[in-house]
């Protein structure tokens, strides 16, 4: 049911272009890694000590709603999400607009983090934009453990392939801040490797759940 919350923390039109002109910013964006159908870039201008990064993936055999769905809904993505746990929706604002969380497993020896986000879905016929951005609530108020991670940005468009409608297309923009002890270095190691892990992940769940469907009828 759709929630008209006061705590709602939404998304401006402003800062919903800013995230498509930041990926429209080639002339920023260096690449620093490619693996298969994956590339990695990184945002070169100065926005501080945590990096900013966009990672560039097709999914052949994917198509995009169903791709929309593997990301976007929080019960499918606790599923094949291997650095998440405990992803729910907290509060349904409108049918394109709600607020999640989840917590982030960190490797050994770090403590987990968690995560508050306000995540506004815009959709077209031949592509979606998620938009995330921390957000507030009086159901998830921070704790002092797991530490509230913050989000400096943080958004994904999915679209899709103009030749073939089951290949899906995704740019994933991201920087954030895991706060606690951690180094830069650390958390800008985490955010680079992890998006090569999740398009992984992303095609395991989708070959062994939607393409074992297909083969049962």
């Amino acid at each position: 049911m759709a929630s008209s919350s006061p705590f709602d923390d939404g998304l401006t039109d402003e800062e919903i272009q800013k995230a498509r002109d930041l990926e429209n910013a080639e002339a920023d964006w260096k690449l620093v890694n490619e693996r298969l159908e994956a590339k990695m870039y990184r945002y070169t201008k100065n926005t501080g000590k945590h990096r900013v990064t966009m990672c560039k993936a097709v999914f052949e055999g994917i198509p995009m709603d169903i791709m929309e769905k593997i990301i976007n809904d929080m019960n499918i993505r606790g599923e094949w999400d291997t650095m998440a746990k405990d992803m729910k929706d907290i509060d349904i604002l409108d049918d394109d607009t709600k607020i999640v969380y989840w917590v982030i497993k960190m490797p050994m020896p770090c403590s987990n983090r968690d995560v508050l986000l306000h995540a506004k879905t815009i959709r077209s016929p031949n592509e979606t934009l998620i938009v995330y951005k921390n957000a507030t609530h009086p159901k998830c108020p921070p704790k002092s453990s797991p530490i509230r991670a913050d989000i400096l940005l943080s958004s994904v468009r999915i679209s899709s392939d103009k030749d073939d409608p089951n290949t899906s297309h995704l740019v994933f923009i991201q920087q954030f801040d895991l706060k606690g002890w951690l180094p830069a270095s650390v958390v800008n190691f985490v955010a680079e490797s992890r998006a090569f892990a999740m398009g992984d992940e992303m095609t395991d769940y989708y070959k062994k759940t939607y393409l074992k469907k297909e083969d049962q009828k």
